[in-house]
């Protein structure tokens, strides 16, 4: 068997959840624990919770983060070059969020794998991450899943393959894109669209 924990937070509604063979053990949001709507800091009740369900962090394999916080800075500093002035008032805070908290989240990440499973950390797609969130509750064994989303990483809009597999989330699978799962990645989807709509200059 094996047991990953996935953790999302830092941008909002921060969550933990524990996959076993591609079975939902445990699903938290932590604003169910701090009783702050949308909350989005480190999700260290939620967490806390679904490990609890699993019998202790002895269980776990592996942990996963929603997004490549590298790829996002990246996105974030060209957007605030690009979008110069305008979003003056809002790159420090960006800037805080991922160069103090995001980057810094693998470390705090590992911490938690117990001894056995050494250095298990896995950073995914954020489109994977939504995908597998709407694949794995589903009664299918494989799935057609379009990302339609204001931002993830550069993309805002996924066109995938019909062939989500299942049992899926293994260390094997924790890059479904490289292996050509996912055909196309649209920076300028309707994500991207609806978020101009809204006139969000933050570069986030």
């Amino acid at each position: 068997m094996t047991t990953i924990l996935g953790v999302s937070c830092l941008y909002h509604d921060a969550a933990a959840a524990v996959v076993r063979d591609g079975e939902i053990i445990a699903a938290a949001q932590e604003e169910r624990f701090t009783r702050k709507k949308h909350d989005r800091r480190y999700p260290e009740a939620a967490i806390a919770y679904c490990i609890d369900q699993i019998g202790g962090a002895e269980a776990l394999d592996a942990v996963v983060f929603y997004e490549d916080p590298v790829l996002s800075l990246d996105r974030i500093l060209k957007n605030a070059i690009e979008l110069a002035p305008a979003t003056g008032k809002t790159w420090a805070a960006a800037a805080r969020s991922q160069l103090g908290q995001s980057l810094n989240v693998a470390e705090r990440l590992r911490q938690i794998l117990p001894p056995r499973a050494g250095d298990n950390v896995f950073f995914v797609d954020h489109h994977l991450s939504h995908a597998a969130s709407a694949f794995y509750p589903s009664p299918f064994r494989e799935a057609a899943i379009v990302v339609a989303d204001g931002i993830g990483e550069w993309a805002s809009t996924t066109d995938p393959l019909p062939a989500f597999p299942r049992p899926a989330l293994q260390r094997r699978h924790l890059s479904l894109r490289a292996q050509g799962q996912f055909r196309r990645i649209q920076a300028d989807g309707v994500g991207a669209l609806w978020r101009a709509a809204l006139r969000r200059s933050d570069p986030r």
